[in-house]
This record gives structure tokens, C-alpha cells and sequence, in this order.
């Protein structure tokens, strides 16, 4: 999107997350990428269960994040980074899609049943490997990856009145964020186009490590 360039990794545990940010602060990789002239820090945002957020604070230095904390019954699905894939989940063309919007709640009680029929139904998206709720303070987000552009489609098309009953009531959409190669997002395009601030970030498969769908579950 224009000139930001986004990270964004998924793992196991907060161990395995520090054990990440070891390996690239201690080779100076972060030091070289935000020297002057090259890029500068934006947003840093960390997803994840309570217990593993507490684990992760004091260890991330000077990038100053914000902590979304994630629940158990909210999410549909799990992933696991493998190198290499076995599903065609995520190939060597890069069909891999994400979404992440952004709403600010006024009235959680009355959001709280919307948001369950979000993982009712996203449970049941055969192409949706993914899909999980998290919160700060009066910040509510998901976060949603798809094999293809044909299945982020398929989400919007699926869950749009959910959406606009939650942005028309007890909570406000603030941002969109689409994720993927430009190829698979414009299969969205149209499914996506009436939201307000939507955000594209085009991947490069070259640069990204492939994902592997290992379950997906409606939960209860």
C-alpha cells in the first residue's frame, strides 16, 4: 500500500515469536533496515492468547507494540509454517490471501452475539484456513487467510450483512486491510469495494516462507 511495506509471521508460541526476534535483532537485520534513509517504523502489532502476550512484552525492546489479545471459541482454524507445501493451500504461484479490519466498539455486549456468528459461519468456508477475533481496550479485529482470491471473495460475499450490522450498530469499521498477490485480490475486488478505507498490500511469494493448513474446526 503506496510506500509501506508489511511483516507479517504467525507462530507456534510467544517462545517461538522471541526466539524469531533474536535471530533478526542480534544479526542487526532491524538495525539496518530502520537506519536513516531506508524505512522507518510504523505500527507493531501483536495477536495472541493473554498468557503469551505476558511472555512477549518485556522482550520486544524498542519497538513498541500494541498487544490484541486473542480467545478461545473465536477462532475457526489453525496453520502451521512448514517451508513447504503439502495442500495446495499455498503453492509456489502465491495464492495465499489475508484480510484484517479494524472496528472500534461503543457497546460490546451487543457486539459480542454479531461476532460469534462470524466464527458460525466462517467455520463452515471450506477455503478459509484461518479466522480468528482479537481485542484491545475498545480495538476489535480479525484476522482471516485464505487459499486464494476466489476464497477472500467468498468470505466478504458470505459474512457482508454480518459486517455491515456490526459497522451499523454497536461498533464502527475503521479499516480494511487485504492482503496477497495483486492477481488473487482483484477477484475481490468487487465483494470489497463499497468498505470504506480499504487497504491492499500486494505479496511476493519470493520473499514470503508458504503456510500449511493442518485443521480446521467450528468450534462451540
Amino acid at each position: 500500500a503506496d510506500n509501506r511495506v508489511l511483516w507479517r509471521s504467525t507462530f507456534e508460541d510467544a517462545d517461538s515469536m522471541l526466539g524469531h526476534h533474536d535471530a533478526t535483532t542480534a544479526g542487526s537485520v532491524m538495525d539496518e533496515l530502520l537506519e536513516e534513509g531506508v524505512a522507518e517504523q510504523g505500527r507493531f502489532a501483536v495477536t495472541g492468547p493473554l498468557q503469551e502476550l505476558h511472555k512477549i512484552k518485556d522482550r520486544m525492546g524498542r519497538l513498541d507494540g500494541e498487544y490484541f489479545e486473542s480467545q478461545d471459541g473465536f477462532q475457526t482454524g489453525f496453520i502451521s509454517q512448514t517451508g513447504t507445501d503439502q495442500t495446495g493451500i499455498a503453492t509456489a504461484e502465491g495464492t495465499l490471501c489475508s484480510s484484517c479490519p479494524s472496528f472500534k466498539v461503543q457497546d460490546w455486549t451487543a457486539a459480542a452475539p454479531l461476532v460469534r456468528q462470524f466464527i458460525d459461519r466462517t467455520g463452515l468456508e471450506t477455503g478459509c484456513t484461518y479466522f480468528g477475533w482479537s481485542s484491545r481496550g475498545e480495538d476489535l479485529q480479525w484476522h482471516g487467510n485464505y487459499k486464494d482470491g476466489t476464497a477472500l471473495r467468498d468470505h466478504f460475499n458470505n459474512v457482508s450483512d454480518l459486517i455491515l450490522a456490526l459497522d451499523e450498530g454497536p461498533a464502527r469499521m475503521m479499516k480494511l486491510e487485504l492482503h496477497g498477490p495483486a492477481v488473487e485480490l482483484d477477484k475481490a475486488r468487487d465483494a470489497t469495494a463499497h468498505f470504506r478505507d480499504v487497504l491492499r498490500y500486494e505479496s511476493d511469494h519470493r520473499v514470503q516462507r508458504l503456510v500449511q493448513r493442518f485443521e480446521h474446526l467450528k468450534q462451540s
